[in-house]
């Protein structure tokens, strides 16, 4: 799909349509887009819309095989069911007049990344980043509906551009991608794979991949992921020799060669991520594409991180889906993005609280003060309790009555308390004491009493 033909090429000889035929009462032929394993794509244009289109055709020879057949419907059924933007969009499904099984898909002006390192021989760690992590957003989706796409490479990751002229990356061939059980189409997929079938690139194969395309997972798709970023920034394959037999002998038994021998300015940390995905057991690899696009977020271009969320969201680990809807959370992850939220929730919660030390400080002394107001005005209101004593004399006034207490002896030199002035209604009620007998008694200006003046007091 790299290069438009403008003749009708091979397309004789295939017993396919030739320029100018129209396929599916719609769509003329214009050329030759490309041509695979199993089938040739047509370059054609719909008949009124004038809409470009690509139009894939199954080669005859592969027509016969029904299980060749099934997997040609399931590409367009799995393509359909994918609503990334990184996935070809699949418009129609037909037959030629002489049963050869085709599908409309959208038309891609660009090139495959397979295409573009041969040009450049190797690329940054940056733009190989960005390139995989949209080819990713497309994988996680795929995985997230239970198929594992078992043929990744990059001449299945095709680069065009958006309407703005900034790079897309496109999946393309799920013409072998094998449905687990999770999406309720194992039991047809045991029936398409043998047990013992080999299906794929031996180059971008996993070890469990080369034992049986059958018993593999999404992991198998892990590992290809480490193969194609290897190859990218460094040119190279990770496992090489002159056969397929031994090529394969090394991938199962043999570690990859270091990335940093081909290329010695890569950054350590991005090489262990790379082959980290290049581990022969699979539990050792990153378990999810979700968790490779974590560890891959340090690496990306500032316009390529907000992926890695769209990667989390779609189908990254539970505990990190769980991160991204609540930062609140803290949840503790094995990607660690999970635990980066949680310490970022943290850190604000703590600001919080040195912020909010004296604004508490403040209405506590507010509340304090409101109370005290309360306690007073309710001390201001309540009566005063009056202590009965024997009064010493009572002196009526027209409208008020004057009670004094007479001191003892020992208060003598304490100023007695001021006199308490009740309403004349209140002072009528009183009962009427009994007048005392005058009694001399010393004033503070005069001498002390003697003990002879005591005794006469008492007589």
């Amino acid at each position: 799909m790299a290069v438009e033909a403008t003749g009708d090429g091979d397309l004789d000889d295939e017993g396919l349509p030739k320029v100018g035929d129209v396929v599916g009462g719609k769509f003329t032929v214009e050329g030759v887009l490309g041509s695979g394993g199993m089938g040739v794509v047509l370059a054609a244009r719909h008949v009124q819309l004038g809409q470009k289109v690509a139009i894939k055709v199954l080669r005859r020879d592969f027509a016969a095989s029904p299980e060749a057949v099934s997997r040609f419907l399931r590409e367009a059924r799995t393509a359909v069911n994918l609503q990334s933007a990184h996935v070809v969009r699949v418009m129609d499904v037909g037959t030629l007049a002489d049963g050869l099984p085709y599908m409309v898909m959208e038309h891609l002006t660009g090139t495959d990344l397979s295409d573009l390192l041969e040009q450049r021989k190797s690329l940054p760690v940056e733009e190989t980043v960005d390139y995989l992590l949209q080819g990713m957003e497309a994988i996680a989706e795929a995985h997230a509906l239970g198929l594992v796409h078992r043929d990744l490479k990059p001449a299945n990751l095709f680069l065009t551009t958006r309407p703005d002229g900034s790079g897309l990356v496109k999946v393309l061939d799920f013409g072998i991608s094998k449905a687990t059980e999770a999406s309720g189409d194992g039991a047809r997929d045991a029936r398409l794979t043998a047990t013992s079938a080999v299906m794929g690139s031996p180059m971008y194969m996993s070890p469990e991949q080369l034992r049986s395309s059958k018993n593999v997972d999404t992991r198998t798709d892990i590992w290809a992921l480490g193969v194609i970023l290897y190859e990218l920034v460094s040119g190279r394959f990770p496992f090489e020799d002159e056969t397929v037999t031994g090529l394969c002998a090394r991938i199962a038994a043999d570690p990859p060669v270091p990335l940093r021998e081909h290329r010695a300015d890569l950054p350590p940390a991005f090489e262990a991520v790379v082959l980290r995905c290049l581990t022969k057991d699979m539990k050792d690899r990153p378990q999810t594409v979700g968790e490779l696009a974590v560890v891959l977020r340090p690496f990306a271009l500032p316009e390529a991180q907000l992926a890695v969320d769209r990667i989390l969201r779609i189908g990254g680990p539970r505990e990190a889906r769980q991160g991204v809807a609540s930062v609140r959370g803290g949840v503790h992850s094995t990607t660690g993005f999970a635990d980066t939220v949680g310490a970022t929730s943290q850190a604000t919660t703590s600001r919080k609280g040195r912020l909010t030390t004296p604004v508490l400080a403040v209405a506590g002394l507010l509340v304090a003060v409101v109370l005290g107001g309360g306690l007073f005005v309710a001390l201001r209101s309540a009566p005063i309790p009056v202590t009965a004593a024997p009064p010493a004399s009572v002196t009526s006034l027209p409208s008020q009555v004057a009670v004094t207490s007479a001191p003892s002896p020992a208060a003598a030199s304490v100023s007695a308390p001021p006199a308490l002035v009740l309403p004349a209604a209140k002072a009528a009620a009183l009962p009427t004491p009994t007048p005392a007998r005058a009694t001399a008694r010393p004033t503070p200006t005069t001498k002390p009493p003697t003990s002879d003046d005591l005794l006469l007091d008492r007589k």
